[in-house]
């Protein structure tokens, strides 16, 4: 049961790296397509939820009653905390046009780098909320599950993505075992 889930995450992750390969719009950078749309990180971001929830369901061994209390509280959590990170992307965004503008508007700035510091306190405020409603709704054990597999599947996922890109452990400039504390480094003869 287990690899089928991770099966299914390697794929979504795969699916979301493949989309902007498929996508003829935006400007290319290199050889390699621009950054996905928001409609295509949507789509993508579906499916990994669904993974998320049925690992963390499994991993944590939430009943069927404590899941219904906990699973919309962290999801309505989770769509807030993308929404916050959607508009950063569009401040850090502006404030990149800003700066290679001519004259760069400082008011423009200013106030792209205030929305970026609200987020981010907002942003915070939603992990503690976050971290309230496993309080509330876990037992400690669950608590501690549930710390431990948010960090495991963030790293699972992001490790997927890098491979995915080809740059992960082994890939790349960097040969096995190089860079990143990746792994154990060659050992001479």
């Amino acid at each position: 049961m287990n690899s089928i889930i991770r099966t299914m995450a390697t794929a979504a992750v795969l699916a979301a790296l493949s989309l902007p390969a498929f996508a003829q719009q935006g400007p290319q950078r290199g050889s390699a397509a621009g950054p996905p749309s928001d409609e295509q990180r949507e789509e993508v971001r579906k499916k990994m939820e669904v993974v998320k929830m049925s690992r963390l369901t499994e991993e944590l061994k939430l009943d069927e009653k404590t899941a219904a209390r906990f699973i919309p509280v962290i999801t309505a959590l989770d769509q807030k905390r993308r929404f916050l990170m959607k508009e950063n992307r569009h401040a850090m965004q502006e404030l990149r046009t800003e700066l290679n503008a001519p004259q760069p508007d400082e008011g423009r700035m200013k106030a792209a780098i205030g929305r970026i510091g609200n987020n981010q306190r907002e942003i915070a405020s939603l992990r503690e909320k976050e971290l309230q409603a496993a309080r509330e709704n876990l037992s400690v054990a669950q608590h501690a599950r549930y710390i431990l597999f948010n960090q495991e599947f963030l790293r699972e996922m992001r490790g997927m993505m890098e491979g995915a890109r080809g740059s992960g452990p082994g890939k790349g400039v960097m040969g096995p075992g190089q860079g990143r504390g990746q792994g154990p480094k060659p050992v001479n003869p």
